[in-house]
This record gives C-alpha cells, sequence and structure tokens, in this order.
C-alpha cells in the first residue's frame, strides 16, 4: 500500500497522522527555541525537562515514520489457505 492507496481508502484518517506530525515538527522547533542552554534556570523550564521533552517528541516522531514506513509494502496480508500451488499439494 502506498500513501496514495491509503488517502484513497481512508483520506482523513492519513490527513490526520500527516496533520499530527506537522504539528509535532512544529512544537519540536518552538521547544528548541525556549531551552535556555547558557543560564539554566532552577525552577520552572529546565533544560533537562527541555531536553527529555525533545526525546519524547522525537520517539513519537520515530514511531509515525515506522506507521508510513508500512505503507511501502506491495503485499500487507497473510498467505491465502489453502494454497494455491499445486505442487504442495499431495
Amino acid at each position: 500500500m502506498s500513501l496514495r492507496e491509503a488517502l484513497e481508502q481512508s483520506r482523513l484518517l492519513t490527513l490526520a497522522v500527516l496533520a499530527g506530525m506537522a504539528w509535532i515538527a512544529f512544537t519540536v522547533v518552538q521547544l528548541l527555541g525556549k531551552i535556555n542552554y547558557w543560564s539554566p534556570a532552577d525552577v520552572g523550564q529546565t533544560a533537562g525537562a527541555g531536553v527529555v521533552g525533545l526525546l519524547v517528541l522525537a520517539a513519537v516522531i520515530l514511531l509515525s515514520l515506522v506507521l508510513f514506513s508500512g505503507l511501502g509494502h506491495d503485499e500487507p496480508t497473510a498467505d491465502t489457505w489453502p494454497p494455491e500451488d499445486a505442487d504442495d499439494v499431495a
């Protein structure tokens, strides 16, 4: 299944996942801008919390990419039963 086939079969779900990925990428850019690397504070939004947030968002993006890599397979279904090959029949 390709991304084009996924859009044909479930346009709303595919667009929702793509919008979610774009929102996460936008959030990563915002978070990178908010981390104060040079004079970290002891209270509030610390650099450590920002790094943990970036790691979580990176994991979500990675899982989303794994989801879309599954769309590249031509045959996601299991083998048919009974087998159709004449060589397998005894």
